[in-house]
């Protein structure tokens, strides 16, 4: 997922795409070549962070954003402890 106005890249990041040195080489050139030419950071997440720790993960990236400039507010995902700031969980509203 590309946000370009705050110049980031979330990338889910797994064995799929990179299971040899050379695919894993691959994205760490392509993610140097972002950085240097576009400025733009890559952030890598895992499948597990994604289907295991959902609303975390959902959470520490829109505190990333947030911190970029992103200036949406969070809400309480459903599914999730009643204190959010305990569990590390939100949902973009």
């Amino acid at each position: 997922m590309r946000y370009d106005e705050f110049g980031l890249i979330v990338e889910l990041h797994g064995r799929a795409f990179h299971d040899t040195p050379a695919a894993y080489d691959a994205d760490a050139d392509r993610e140097l070549t972002e950085r240097a030419v576009g400025g733009v950071a890559s952030l890598r997440i895992t499948y597990g962070q994604v289907f295991r720790t959902t609303c975390r993960t959902a959470g520490w990236i829109a505190t990333i954003l947030q911190r970029l400039g992103w200036e949406r507010t969070l809400r309480p995902c459903p599914r999730c402890p009643p204190r959010l700031s305990d569990a590390g969980c939100s949902r973009v509203a």
